[in-house]
Formats: structure tokens, C-alpha cells, sequence
């Protein structure tokens, strides 16, 4: 039990002052975090096959499409959200050259 106490982090020195309840439940929670590293780990290795399955596909057929990145991966990335239109942008540049006249206007 020592080993897998130190594995899962607890100090060496420390190691005696831990309760036997305490060790079990670090040693449950390591393992726990590895389990899930181990899932995650795989999940990716997963799409970055399928991934790279799409993109060769592309070269043997026009109408395979690579997907976006929110896309491929749904849930941890977002969808970018559409520009804004060019009229929106030139509202807010005339409203600020007009605060800026306004207010340099005294400078001279």
C-alpha cells in the first residue's frame, strides 16, 4: 500500500501520519484521475484518427467536407460567432470620430 500511497502522491515523509481511511481514499481518487486521463487520452486519439480519416477523404472525393473545429469537437469548443456586418462598423467608427471631435475640439 505504501507504493501505490506514494504514486498517488502522498508524501513520504508524511506517509505514517495518514489514517488507513485516509490512504484509501487518496489511493481511490488517483486511481480515479488516471481512469479519467486514460478516457480523455483515448476519446482524442479516437477523433484524431477520425479526423485524419476526413481529411484524406477529402482527396478522393470533393463532397467530403472537414468539419469545423466546434464541430469535431462539440461541447469544448464554440461556434464563432458571425461577423459583424460592415455597416455596424462604420456606425461605431463615425460615433467615435464624433466623441473624439467633441471632446478635441478645445485643443485647438
Amino acid at each position: 500500500m505504501k507504493k501505490e500511497a506514494l504514486a498517488a502522491g502522498v508524501d513520504v515523509r508524511e506517509y505514517w501520519s495518514y489514517t488507513l481511511g485516509e490512504l484509501l481514499d487518496t489511493i481511490d481518487a488517483y486511481r480515479d484521475r488516471e481512469e479519467l486521463q486514460m478516457k480523455s487520452n483515448a476519446a482524442m486519439l479516437y477523433k484524431l484518427a477520425d479526423l485524419a480519416g476526413m481529411s484524406f477523404g477529402r482527396f478522393l472525393s470533393s463532397k467530403n467536407k472537414f468539419p469545423q473545429a466546434h464541430e469535431a469537437f462539440p461541447g469544448v469548443l464554440e461556434e464563432p460567432k458571425a461577423p459583424l456586418d460592415w455597416r455596424v462598423y462604420k456606425k461605431r467608427m463615425l460615433g467615435y470620430i464624433a466623441a473624439k471631435k467633441g471632446v478635441s475640439s478645445g485643443d485647438g
